[in-house]
C-alpha cells in the first residue's frame, strides 16, 4: 500500500522517537555503569587504608552520586523528550487525517469511516453487554424476591395449620370434658334416686312391724 505524505512525515518522526529511546537506554547503561565503577572505587579505596564503609558512608556517597547522577539525568531528559516527541507525532497524525476529510487510509490500511463505524460497533456491543447484564440482575433480583414470598407464604400457612389443629385439638378437649360432666351429673342423678328409693322402703319395713304390734 502506499503511504500519503502525512504518513511518511509520521514515519520519520516515529524514527526520531525510536532514537531518542535507544540514546536513553545508552545513557541508563553508562549511567548504570559508572554507578557500579564508583562502587568498586570506594571499595577499593577503603580497603586500601582499612576503613569500613560504615565509618564514612557520607563521602562515599557523595563520590558515587557526583560520578552518575550527570547520565541519570541525561536519561531522564531524553527519555522525557522521547514521549513528548510521540505526542506530538501522534497529534500532528491526527489532525491531518482530521483535515483531509477521512478520506485517506491510515498505516493500518483503514480509513476514518471505517473506525468510526468499528468505534460505534463496539460502543453498541459495550451497551447491549451492559443491557444484558442489568436484565440479568433484575432477573436474579425477581427471582429471589419470588423465592421468598413463596417461602414466607409457605410458613404462613404453616403456621395457620398449626393454630387451626390447635384450635380442634382445644374443642375437642372441652367437649370430653363436657361429656365427662354431663356423665357424672347424671350419675349423680340416679344415685340420689336410688337413695330416696332405698330409704323409703326402710320406712316401710319400719312401719310394718309397728302395725302388726298394733293388730294384736
Amino acid at each position: 500500500m502506499k503511504l500519503s505524505k502525512t504518513e511518511s512525515e509520521s514515519g520519520k518522526s516515529s524514527a526520531l522517537v525510536i532514537v531518542l529511546y535507544i540514546m536513553a537506554a545508552v545513557t541508563a547503561f553508562i549511567a548504570v555503569y559508572m554507578t557500579v565503577g564508583s562502587i568498586q572505587y570506594i571499595a577499593q579505596y577503603y580497603s586500601s587504608y582499612s576503613i569500613k564503609f560504615s565509618d564514612n558512608p557520607g563521602e562515599g556517597l557523595r563520590y558515587i552520586i557526583s560520578q552518575a547522577y550527570p547520565f541519570y539525568l541525561w536519561m531522564l531528559a531524553l527519555f522525557a523528550l522521547a514521549r513528548i516527541s510521540k505526542r506530538v507525532d501522534n497529534m500532528k497524525f491526527g489532525r491531518a487525517a482530521r483535515m483531509s476529510g477521512g478520506s485517506g487510509t491510515t498505516l493500518s490500511g483503514k480509513s476514518a469511516e471505517e473506525r468510526e463505524a468499528e468505534r460505534k460497533a463496539r460502543k453498541e456491543k459495550r451497551e447491549k453487554e451492559q443491557e444484558k447484564k442489568e436484565a440479568e440482575r433484575a432477573e436474579k433480583i425477581a427471582k429471589k424476591k419470588a423465592e421468598k414470598e413463596a417461602e414466607r407464604a409457605e410458613k404462613k400457612a404453616e403456621k395457620k395449620k398449626k393454630y387451626d389443629d390447635e384450635d380442634a385439638d382445644d374443642a375437642k378437649d372441652e367437649g370430653d370434658s363436657n361429656n365427662a360432666d354431663d356423665a357424672d351429673d347424671s350419675g349423680e342423678e340416679h344415685g340420689s334416686d336410688a337413695a330416696d328409693g332405698k330409704s323409703a322402703d326402710n320406712k316401710e319395713d319400719d312401719r310394718k312391724p309397728d302395725d302388726q304390734a298394733g293388730d294384736e
